[in-house]
């Protein structure tokens, strides 16, 4: 009887897809170095598990929401610095004398 139930436990579980895992553990790293190409190869992960019909790993939604988030603090950096840029050339040039 315990041997039925321990066999019946075994097929219950479902062993991850070959590959996902590595390729959502290379989405996080991704992620944390090079926030666009992690978030793409999170989303890309996640499409491939839930293609093949497996469970999701959870490290591929990781990926995607820190890729997200370093994104946008990409993004708002780069336009903070941008700006700050545009503002120091303007008033270096003496352009805002010209306004009022």
């Amino acid at each position: 009887m315990l041997t039925r139930v321990l066999l019946d436990y075994r097929r219950m579980k479902v062993p991850p897809a070959p590959g996902h895992q590595q390729l959502a553990i290379a989405a996080l790293l991704c992620a944390l170095l090079v926030p666009p190409l992690g978030l793409a190869l999170g989303a890309v992960a996640r499409g491939e598990a839930q293609a093949s019909g497996g469970p999701v790993p959870g490290l591929a939604t990781v990926a995607i929401a820190v890729g997200a988030a370093l994104s946008a603090v990409m993004v708002i950096g780069l336009l903070l610095v941008v700006s700050a840029v545009a503002l120091f050339l303007f008033v270096y040039y003496g352009l805002a004398s010209d306004l009022g």
